[in-house]
């Protein structure tokens, strides 16, 4: 039954407590509660109703969800005890310099809607006098444009409304048509700088969001705590005391990372070794990137570290399943992840500090292709291909004391886009620059946390494979997965036609259906654990401030 009560208000102002209580209920009904915020809750408010003033709709929104959270009942303890947290802190998130930039965002928005809406009727009024005009004379035609060397002009340029409507994958298709940099025309690069048109720089900056382009800072309370008072630190007495809090022994696999690297750091500035710039390659292997990159990823049984000119696995795999040509080269690198059965989880190349740009780039195109090949590998092993969608890998380049991660992924068409995630670098010298090493070891941390959270995905999509073949009695996907060489031109229509007519053609459809379905509501579960902070926990973060 609806009555007017119904009926969603315009303004905060005029709704009922029982029209934020729905809106409230909603939010907590399709929403994981794990990921409740209050800030989210004020976002979903802010999407339905609009401002008026913004002290007494806060304030109004504080004393309803107040009630809310009071009045909330759950046979679920944990839902009970979130909305508990939800209660506790909606005061101070709502009086953050956060909320007030979301309730401005919308002002302006109403004011944009304003303006629009006049700005149409002034134009329809315009077109309507126009045309009325345009009745009374003869309308001349326009003659055909001609390029400046009297050949007929080309046709329309790629345009950002051309993408609308568009999904993330066929958004990068189109750009791959337009600016690929590969003859297959399958390779976006979104790192290149100065190569995309202005006009696209909207669309690029929505796609880089969408691909989780930024490295996600994720750490512990611990590991937060030490980088903090990295920060703090005024000289190298104050980091030997911070060193010597650190337990070696007894400490995480992290713990032990942030001892060896800031040991081995202080040494080097010691040294002042680190000025000079004429160190080759070796060197900075065996000084640096050992200590500060490398031991963060002996602490986990997951992978293998594999050190200096080693050869990647995927071309070896996709060889023998005859994906690429026997001709492929094989590709070496200087770090590798391997994992025993999931192939190269990571790659990392290494160049001295006096290494030409161009060395450098050289690089990178050739661990954009090696990542290319990961996928491919990675696509492989999964229960169906579509999957491949979901999975990111990450690769590194050391320049010198410089860092930079990358990212790639591959769609659903066969097409690859590569992005940068971040750059970090290692401070040459002491004197002021702890902050700067601070988040140099964030960045490292945060990456072995990333590359482990991909390693999860790909796990979780199996084991969702191996649960629905019990559950249903079928056979895993994987053991149905033949490789086939390309079809030749004569024989394509026949071979199509032969395989339909079984009466059980609905049950692979079925099947992948259910498992993409099941696997996709899995990955949402995943992060990097319930006591690893990132950015997401904005609310935590302030909350637990003195």
């Amino acid at each position: 039954m609806t009555d007017s009560s119904d009926v969603t208000p315009l303004l905060i102002s005029e709704a009922t407590e029982a029209d934020l209580f729905r809106t409230y209920e909603k939010y907590t009904a399709t929403t994981n509660v794990k990921a409740w915020k209050v800030l989210d809750i004020l976002s979903k408010v802010l999407e339905q109703y609009n401002i008026q003033d913004a002290v007494t709709d806060l304030g109004y929104i504080k004393h309803t969800l107040g009630r809310f959270a009071k009045a909330y009942t759950s046979s679920n303890a944990e839902l009970k005890t979130k909305m508990d947290v939800i209660a506790a802190r909606a005061e101070k998130v709502l009086d953050s310099d956060a909320a007030e930039v979301l309730v401005q965002k919308k002002k302006q928005a109403q004011k944009k809607y304003v303006y629009q809406a006049k700005l149409q009727t002034d134009v329809y009024q315009d077109k309507t006098y126009i045309s009325g005009k345009a009745r009374l004379g003869k309308r001349q035609g326009s003659p055909s444009v001609k390029a400046p060397n009297g050949q007929p002009k080309r046709g329309r340029r790629l345009n950002p409304a051309d993408f609308a409507h568009m999904t993330v994958s066929q958004q990068i298709h189109r750009l791959c048509i337009a600016y690929s940099t590969n003859t297959e025309c399958n390779r976006l690069n979104l790192s290149e700088n100065d190569f995309f048109p202005k006009r696209f720089a909207k669309i690029i900056d929505q796609l880089q969001k969408s691909l989780a382009k930024p490295l996600r800072f994720a750490l512990k309370t611990k590991e937060q705590a030490y980088l903090l008072q990295l920060s703090n630190c005024k000289n190298l007495g104050d980091v030997e005391s911070l060193i010597k809090s650190i337990p070696l022994v007894t400490g995480s696999g992290i713990e032990k990372f942030l001892f060896l690297a800031l040991s081995k750091l202080t040494v080097l500035w010691q040294s002042s070794q680190l000025y000079t710039t004429d160190h080759n390659e070796g060197w900075y292997q065996i000084h640096v990137y050992g200590d500060v990159l490398d031991c963060i990823f002996l602490s986990d049984g997951q992978y293998q570290t594999k050190r200096t000119e080693c050869h990647a696995s995927a071309i070896k795999y996709l060889k023998k399943m005859r994906k690429v040509g026997s001709a492929e080269k094989e590709v070496k690198v200087d770090l590798l992840l391997f994992n025993n059965q999931y192939g190269d989880l990571f790659a990392c190349e290494d160049k001295p500090a006096s290494t030409p740009d161009n060395s450098v780039k050289a690089d990178i195109k050739k661990s954009q292709k090696l990542s290319e090949k990961r996928l491919m590998h990675i696509q492989s092993v999964l229960p169906y291909n579509s999957l491949i969608s979901k999975i990111e890998v990450l690769s590194a380049q050391f320049h010198g004391l410089e860092l930079t991660v990358h990212g790639a992924r591959m769609t659903n068409d066969g097409d690859f886009v590569h992005y940068e995630k971040c750059k970090a670098a290692v401070p040459a010298n002491s004197n002021g620059h702890f902050s700067e090493t601070a988040i140099f070891l964030a960045t490292v941390i945060s990456l072995q946390r990333s590359i482990l959270l991909e390693l999860e995905k790909l796990e979780v999509m199996c084991e969702v494979a191996y649960a629905d073949a019990i559950q249903y009695l079928e056979s895993t996907p994987d053991a149905q997965k033949l490789q086939y060489r390309e079809d030749t031109p004569d024989s394509t229509a026949s071979s199509s036609k032969s395989t339909h007519g079984s009466n059980d053609d609905w049950r692979p459809i079925v099947r992948e259906q259910r498992i993409v379905e099941a696997a996709t509501r899995r990955l949402k579960e995943i992060d990097f654990g319930e006591d690893v902070l990132t950015a997401e926990n904005w609310e935590d973060i302030i909350c637990a401030k003195s």
